[in-house]
C-alpha cells in the first residue's frame, strides 16, 4: 500500500517520479528519485481540490490550482526550487473549477470553468508563452472565452488532446434544456485562434465524451445510458490533419457497464476501455480490423490492491499523456491491469504445473565411484611409500641406539632378536592385503547397457506371490493392486540376467574394497 491516492504522476527524462496527490485541503507530492529515494512535500495548504499538472521537454513541472485566499496559482518547479505567481485574483477566482493544463510548444494553456448559473458554466482558455531564449520579457497572459458546459459530471463533460505539432483538440458538451449537444474546437498554437464547429448529432440523455488520438486520426468516443445499457457511439475524423474537425460516424455498439460510465484511454498499442463495478475491473480493447470491442479481460480488486485513476505524464523527448487506470505497488511502481492480469496468468500456469524429479543417471554414480577408488588407490600408494620409509628409518634408529647402549655385548646386533630382547615392530599388514587388490576396473568393464527399464518413485507395493501359470505363458511381471508395472518382452528376459550378473559383480567388488577398509 502507497499511504497516498495520487491523482497525477510526472516522470522526468532522468527517470524522477512525481506523484500529486490531494490530502487535508493541502495539495502534496511524493517524489522518488531514479536512485528509490522518497521524499514528502506539502505544496500548499488551504487550497480547492481541483488542479491539474503538466510537464515539459525541459522537465520543468508546472502546476495551477484554486487557493482559497491567494486566488488561482502557478507553479513552476526547476532547477530544485519552486516559485509561484498569481493568474486570477482571489476576488474574480469564487466558483472557478480548474479543467486541465498542457504544455508544449513553448507555452502554457490553462483551462478553467466559472460558474454562471445552476446549470451552465462558462469555459475559460488562458495561455502564455516562455520563451527561454528571453526570460528577462515578461510574457502577458492571454484570455479567451470557449465555450459553455453542463456542470452536471464536469470531468466526464469535456475532453482535450493536445498533439505534438502545437494542435490543441477539444470537445465538450452542452444542454438546452431539451438536447445535450456536442461542440468541437480546434486551436491552433501558429495563428493563436480557436476553429469552431457543432456537431450534427444529439442525445436525449446525458453524453459523455472522450477524444483519443489513433492510427494518425481523431477519435471522439460518445457513451450514454439508453434502456438500461451503455451505448457507445463512434466518430472518426476524416483526414489525419491536424486541425481536423470533420467527422463520420462509424456505428454504434452496446456495452453493459452496470450503470458505470467507463474510462476510455489510448496505451501506445490500442484503444481501451475499462471500469469498475461490485469490485471487478472490466476491460475491453478496440479491434481495428473488425471496428468492434472485445473483451480482454476481468480482474477483482481486493483491498490489498492500490488501483487508482491516474493522469500519467512522461518526458521522453516529447511528453506522454495516458490517464487510466493503473496499479501501485509497494516501490510506487505503477503497472496496467493488462500486465497485471498476464503477470498473475503466468504464475499459475507455472504453479500448476507439477514438476516431477528425472530418474537418477546410475552410470553417472558409478563413474563417479570408479573415479574416487582411482583417487583412493594413489593415495594409498603414496601412504605405502611413506610407511616403508618410516618403518625403515625407525628399524635403523633402534639399532643404533642399542649398539650405543650396549657396546660390549658378546653377541652381534641383527635384525632378528629374540622377544626377551628387543621386541619387533609389528606392521599394520594393510599395505600387502591392500596391494593384493585387483586393479581397478575401468567404467565400460562394469557398465552395461540398460533397456527397457522403467523407474517408479513412490513407496513400492508390497509383493503378491506370481501366478506361474500366467507368467509363463503372458510373459509379464503380476502387478499389485497400487502399482502398475512395465512389461519385459521374452528377449529383455535375457538381457535382464546379464544386467543382474554384472550388477552382482560391481556389488562383489564393492564389498571387496570396503572390506579393506575397515
Amino acid at each position: 500500500m502507497t499511504g497516498i491516492i495520487p491523482s497525477i504522476l510526472l516522470e522526468d527524462s532522468k527517470s524522477n517520479r512525481y506523484f500529486f496527490y490531494y490530502k487535508d485541503s493541502s495539495i502534496c507530492y511524493r517524489e522518488i528519485s531514479a536512485a528509490g529515494d522518497t521524499k514528502d512535500t506539502i505544496l500548499i495548504s488551504q487550497a480547492n481540490a481541483d488542479f491539474a499538472a503538466a510537464l515539459d521537454t525541459n522537465d520543468t513541472i508546472c502546476l495551477t490550482c484554486n487557493s482559497r485566499y491567494k486566488g488561482v496559482l502557478l507553479f513552476t518547479y526547476s532547477n530544485g526550487g519552486w516559485k509561484f505567481e498569481t493568474i486570477v485574483n482571489l476576488h474574480n477566482s469564487s466558483d472557478i473549477y480548474i479543467m486541465d493544463m498542457v504544455v508544449q510548444n513553448g507555452s502554457i494553456h490553462i483551462f478553467f470553468s466559472k460558474k454562471l448559473s445552476l446549470s451552465m458554466c462558462n469555459v475559460y482558455h488562458l495561455h502564455r508563452s516562455i520563451n527561454e531564449h528571453t526570460p528577462y520579457i515578461d510574457y502577458s497572459w492571454r484570455k479567451n472565452s470557449l465555450s459553455e458546459i453542463y456542470p452536471q459530471n464536469m470531468e466526464d463533460s469535456y475532453s482535450l488532446l493536445p498533439l505534438k505539432n502545437g494542435i490543441i483538440h477539444y470537445a465538450s458538451v452542452w444542454y438546452d434544456g431539451a438536447i445535450y449537444c456536442i461542440n468541437y474546437y480546434c486551436f491552433d498554437d501558429s495563428v493563436k485562434s480557436w476553429l469552431h464547429k457543432s456537431l450534427n448529432f444529439s442525445y436525449k440523455n446525458q453524453v459523455f465524451i472522450k477524444l483519443i488520438s489513433h492510427n494518425k486520426k481523431i477519435n471522439l468516443f460518445c457513451f450514454s445510458n439508453e434502456n438500461g445499457t451503455g451505448n457507445i457511439r463512434h466518430f472518426v475524423g476524416k483526414s489525419g490533419g491536424g486541425n481536423d474537425i470533420d467527422f463520420k460516424d462509424s456505428g454504434n455498439i452496446r456495452i453493459d457497464t452496470g450503470g458505470v460510465i467507463p474510462l476510455f484511454y489510448y496505451d501506445d498499442k490500442a484503444m481501451q476501455l475499462a471500469w469498475i463495478k461490485d469490485n471487478i475491473l472490466h476491460q475491453y480493447i478496440f479491434d481495428d480490423s473488425t471496428g468492434k470491442w472485445k473483451k480482454a479481460a476481468t480482474l477483482p480488486i481486493t483491498a490489498e490492491s492500490s488501483i487508482y485513476i491516474i493522469r500519467t505524464v512522461k518526458n521522453s523527448g516529447q511528453p506522454i499523456i495516458t490517464k487510466g487506470y493503473f496499479f501501485i505497488d509497494e516501490n510506487f511502481n505503477i503497472s496496467k491491469p493488462i500486465e497485471r492480469i498476464s503477470k498473475n496468468t503466468d504464475s499459475e500456469k507455472s504453479g500448476g504445473t507439477q514438476q516431477f524429479p528425472t530418474a537418477p543417471n546410475m552410470n553417472d554414480y558409478l563413474k563417479q565411484i570408479l573415479s574416487e577408488i582411482k583417487d583412493l588407490s594413489d593415495n594409498v600408494q603414496f601412504l605405502k611409500s611413506k610407511i616403508d620409509d618410516l618403518e625403515s628409518s625407525t628399524f635403523v634408529q633402534k639399532s643404533q641406539k642399542d649398539e650405543k647402549n650396549f657396546p660390549f655385548a658378546a653377541k652381534p646386533i641383527t635384525a632378528i632378536r629374540n622377544e626377551s630382547d628387543y621386541p619387533e615392530l609389528k606392521k599394520s599388514g594393510f599395505k600387502d592385503k591392500f596391494m593384493r587388490i585387483e586393479s581397478t576396473p575401468s567404467f565400460d568393464s562394469i557398465s552395461v547397457k540398460q533397456d527397457n527399464i522403467n523407474t517408479y518413485i513412490g513407496k513400492p507395493a508390497t509383493k503378491t506371490p506370481p501366478d506361474e501359470t500366467s507368467c509363463e505363458t503372458k510373459g509379464i511381471i503380476p502387478a499389485t493392486d497400487n502399482e502398475k508395472q512395465a512389461f519385459v518382452s521374452p528377449g529383455a528376459a535375457s538381457r535382464m540376467g546379464t544386467d543382474n550378473a554384472n550388477a552382482s559383480k560391481s556389488n562383489a567388488l564393492l564389498k571387496r574394497i570396503g572390506e579393506y577398509f575397515k
